[in-house]
């Protein structure tokens, strides 16, 4: 009798004590982390393209865009695009940073373009060739008082103070500098404040379709 008293208060403390080592171990394994409550933060859409010469600019700039098309036409009669063909993947303004993903001022237009040749619009001067840590390699047209750059090149073809004419080949896009794959930014400035470079596009697209229309009559 003795023995089975004996034997069940062993196993008693057995149990006992498998209870506070499995209690102890819960313990000790809790969440030791604390979860914050993120909130959201809704911001503007990114906007993907660019439908018109107005998309993100100042109504001054705006209201001159007639007058910008037929100053520049008369100041540079052969202009070119500059790149073989034009696909906006970014657009002038603002945008999510592709970095932070934070809302962020964009002043150029990027556009598609892998390890092709890249061409100055007008005739002008190479004012500057360089790099940084932002645009990569680096190429400045001036253009009287306008001033248009290539930015993230691979490599420069033109050497600085180097006369170009509307076509020359100023570099080969890339992704160099502050980059997150192959393209061409193109920042552009008067007088030096930036605009949007999509006016300069969409002056040399109405300028091929007058070119064209006069030669068909």
């Amino acid at each position: 009798m003795k023995r089975k008293i004996v034997a069940l208060w062993v196993i008693s403390c057995l149990a006992v004590s498998n209870a506070k080592a499995q209690f102890n171990t819960v313990s000790d394994n809790a969440c030791r982390y604390k979860v914050k409550k993120v909130e959201e933060k809704f911001l503007p859409p990114a906007n993907n393209q660019v439908d018109s010469i107005t998309a993100n600019l100042p109504l001054q700039e705006t209201e001159s865009v007639d007058g910008k098309q037929k100053q520049w036409t008369s100041s540079y009669p052969s202009i070119t695009y500059p790149l073989k063909s034009i696909n906006v993947t970014s657009p002038y303004g603002y945008r999510r940073d592709p970095f932070t993903g934070k809302l962020s001022w964009h002043n150029g237009l990027d556009l598609r373009a892998k390890n092709e040749p890249a061409y100055a619009m007008m005739d002008g001067i190479v004012e500057k060739v360089g790099y940084d840590n932002r645009s990569g390699n680096y190429v400045t047209l001036k253009h009287g008082n306008y001033h248009v750059s290539y930015c993230h090149l691979s490599s420069v073809i033109v050497g600085k103070g180097e006369r170009v004419f509307s076509g020359t080949i100023v570099g080969v896009t890339g992704n160099t500098g502050r980059s997150t794959g192959c393209h061409l930014h193109l920042t552009c400035k008067k007088d030096g404040e930036s605009f949007n470079p999509t006016i300069l596009l969409n002056l040399i697209e109405k300028s091929f379709a007058l070119s064209a229309l006069s030669m068909r009559k």
